[in-house]
């Protein structure tokens, strides 16, 4: 059934093209939920002015400015997480944190209130970003190979490895041992140094050795039978490369496995050029990459530059104009930019935001894991309506916004035995207190806080964009994807520098948002005209911030060789996957009864995240929420063909032959399994020094003359890695004068 499917005729016995233009709904999958975060578009134009001193109203025609403070009632219509910054208990590396109080009152500080705000200023009048990281980039994941490959094309003939004597920094250059590099079938190298899959889970493997070789060992194979690692001897040349190359290491690498690198690490070098034979120089190296299936992508300031120069942070220009959020919040000069307008104070200044007495209105919740921000996700971060077309040139959504949810108590996001962490069988992993998540106090929902922002110096536009903020919901504290935080002002008094006080907003007699008088908002739209539309941008804004039923972070299961995994990233390999050509994204393949589910067609849309729309806010629907792909086949051209989706049942679509693993979270149990596992080698040569025994190894092999000049290197390398140095004791001390005496024979 699928074979036939995957060999439809298009004048040729080859498999028909993927493609989204004539391809099925994804609506047709049913199990719709909503994602944690939409976008607010960026403006085409931000409109900026010289930056205003804070004495400004000193001045004989300013002198109608405002200044005073605001006394803002703030309810919290979802529990809140405002947690002490250190934590009160920490057991196998998960924390547990109690609310940041003060007596018996909940604080959440002014610095977080001064973000939020600042942040939902500058998305309604369409401001610049407030802050940008510039050595990110923007990866998609794993989307260059390094070496030769028969399937790939356009990938270096060569592989090149490198060793990092002195990593580099954004103000140092760095230096690298060049040397020869081999590839070798991973099953060859695992007869001679034992498992390498329980080598492969340590979080600081000891340096392996092979034939003379140090050994770079990649991920869990996917398939064993092609594994190669890479082997690497070292020609004691040393090589400096300047210092973007190691910020732009980090900037890719931020959510990796090695974020940092650290002397003694084997990196793979990329070619500049695919033919190159040898590196010799800075120029033939194009990046670092931490594994061979190295990340690409694109830097986000290059990005910003290219699509959305409007929104370039204000500390990044050099024609010392600010927007008006910037104006009110102050700026410090960008380090590297003495151009730009500034140093100048803020106008706007938050207090805490204090619930008073409600220290026992808080109790404790195991939350569910947040995930990283992967911007360079293409079908959640990139503007593209055709998603035959999106690539990593798209530009990017806008303003990233989070979304609030209707669910409560056994349904709530929040809570880990939603969105918890799933092993095998699909089951919750247990206990529920994990390293990747953590526990913490939150304040129960309905509770009323006190809020005062002082400003000075507001002329009548800029008093009308704060009013604005205050009129829409705001999201405050921690856990905002999960639908934490969601607050609202229901009252505003404003006291102006004379003591007069007025209520600028009306009041709120049930709940409900203040209202921005129309004539403030027409004060709004005029100064903005040609810039921003204030009332579309608030309707817009409004519309993200309404509840919505299954908030959720995108989740599906699938079927491989026996175990069954129930996890985001399979959600977005099957509704979300861009191609190998990193242009588009893959459609889903179908046959049998779910071809016939959504009307004869054999493919089915990709799923990118829908705009938002102010007219319909609950429109932003993906779909295939846990959804299992129980019936399955793979096509000609090793695509996935799904004939069945339905949603996951454990008792259905699991068996109890599927057991549990390993332990592969880096903890003491699982490095004690490997100790436990650990057979001796037929020669020490072939087995990994660890930082406990590599000592009693110098010693027995210096005994037994068996240390080479290779290998007192290779103890050497091994030491640095530790962290070893000669000042520990006279022990080390012997240990690294005997081994250098070694290395340096000729």
């Amino acid at each position: 059934m699928a074979k036939n499917f995957a060999k439809r005729q298009t004048g040729g016995n080859t498999q028909e093209a993927g493609s989204n233009a004539n391809a099925a709904s994804a609506s047709m999958l049913g199990a719709p939920f909503y994602n944690p975060y939409t976008f607010i578009p960026f403006p085409e134009k931000v409109k900026r002015v010289p930056p205003t001193s804070l004495s400004i109203d000193e001045h004989p025609d300013e002198r109608e400015r405002i200044s005073g403070i605001l006394s803002l009632e703030i309810k919290n219509l979802s529990p809140l997480m405002s947690c002490s910054p250190k934590a009160d208990h920490d057991e196998n590396g998960h924390k547990t944190f109690k609310a940041l109080t003060i007596a018996n009152d909940v604080i959440v500080p002014a610095t977080s209130i001064r973000g939020s705000l600042r942040t939902l200023m500058t998305i309604i009048s369409g401001g610049t970003l407030g802050y940008m990281d510039e050595n990110l980039w923007l990866t998609q994941g794993r989307d260059a190979q390094l070496g030769p490959s028969r399937i790939i094309a356009n990938v270096p003939d060569n592989v090149f490895l490198a060793k990092v004597i002195r990593p580099g920094n954004a103000n140092h250059p760095g230096i690298i041992e060049l040397g020869e590099t081999q590839l070798i079938k991973a099953d060859e190298l695992t007869m001679s140094i034992g498992d390498l899959d329980k080598k492969r889970l340590q979080a600081n493997p000891a340096p392996l050795i092979y034939n003379g070789y140090e050994v770079k060992l990649s991920g869990t194979p996917v398939n064993k039978k092609s594994k190669k690692e890479g082997l690497f001897r070292g020609n004691d040349v040393e090589l400096e490369l300047a210092e973007h190359f190691w910020e732009d290491y980090r900037g890719r690498h931020r959510h990796s496995d090695r974020p940092e690198l650290k002397p003694g690490d084997l990196v793979w070098l990329e070619p500049a050029n695919a033919a190159c034979t040898a590196i010799t120089s800075e120029a033939d190296i194009k990046s670092l990459q931490w594994a061979r299936w190295g990340r690409q992508g694109k830097k986000l300031e290059t990005l910003i530059r290219d699509h959305h120069k409007a929104v370039l942070p204000d500390s990044m220009r050099d024609d010392g104009l600010v927007d008006t959020v910037t104006n009110l919040f102050g700026q410090i000069p960008h380090k590297k930019n003495p151009k730009a307008a500034g140093p100048f104070a803020a106008r706007i200044r938050p207090g805490n935001l204090i619930f008073f007495d409600a220290k026992q209105k808080t109790s404790k919740e195991v939350l569910a894991p947040l995930s990283a921000p992967h911007p360079g996700c293409l079908a959640f971060y990139r503007d593209a309506d055709d998603l035959d077309q999106i690539n990593v040139d798209s530009p990017l959504k806008g303003y990233k916004v989070y979304r609030n949810t209707i669910e409560r108590k056994d349904n709530a996001p929040w809570r880990y035995s939603v969105q918890g962490v799933y092993v095998e069988r699909g089951d919750l992993k247990l206990p529920a207190e994990q390293k990747v998540n953590k526990t913490a106090e939150l304040l129960e929902e309905g509770m009323t806080g006190k809020l005062r922002i002082s400003f000075r110096a507001l002329n009548e536009v800029e008093l009308a964009l704060l009013f604005s903020a205050i009129s829409v919901d705001w999201k405050l504290g921690g856990g905002k994807p999960l639908g934490l935080g969601h607050c609202r002002v229901i009252g505003c008094r404003l006291i102006d520098e004379d003591g007069n006080s007025s209520e600028p907003l009306g009041r709120s007699e049930h709940g409900e948002n203040l209202t921005l008088p129309p004539e403030q908002l027409k004060i709004l739209d005029d100064y903005f005209q040609g810039f921003r539309s204030i009332s579309e941008c608030i309707k817009l804004y409004s519309a993200s911030q309404v509840p919505v039923d299954k908030l959720r972070y995108p989740r599906a299961v699938t079927v491989n060789k026996n175990k069954t995994t129930r996890a985001g990233l399979t959600w977005f390999a099957r509704h979300a996957s861009p191609k190998k050509t990193l242009k588009g994204l893959e459609t889903t393949w179908a046959d049998g009864p779910l071809q016939a589910k959504v009307g004869g067609k054999g493919q089915i849309k990709a799923q990118a995240l829908p705009q938002i729309v102010s007219s319909n806010p609950k429109a932003d629907l993906l779909y295939g929420y846990d959804l299992i792909d129980s019936e399955n086949d793979t096509s000609e051209r090793n695509q996935r063909i799904i004939k069945r989706l339905e949603p996951f049942d454990r008792e259905k679509h699991t068996h109890e032959s599927e057991k549990a693993g390993t332990n592969t979270s880096q903890n003491r149990q699982s490095r004690q399994e490997v100790r436990e596992q650990r057979t001796p080698a037929t020669s020490s040569h072939t087995v990994a020094p660890t930082k406990d025994t590599i000592g009693e190894m110098i010693t027995k092999e210096h005994a037994d003359k068996l240390i080479t000049p290779v290998r007192a290197r290779e103890f050497l390398d091994s030491m640095k890695a530790f962290g070893i140095t000669r000042e520990q004791s006279t022990k080390w001390t012997k240990k690294f004068d005997l081994l250098e005496s070694i290395a340096n024979k000729k």
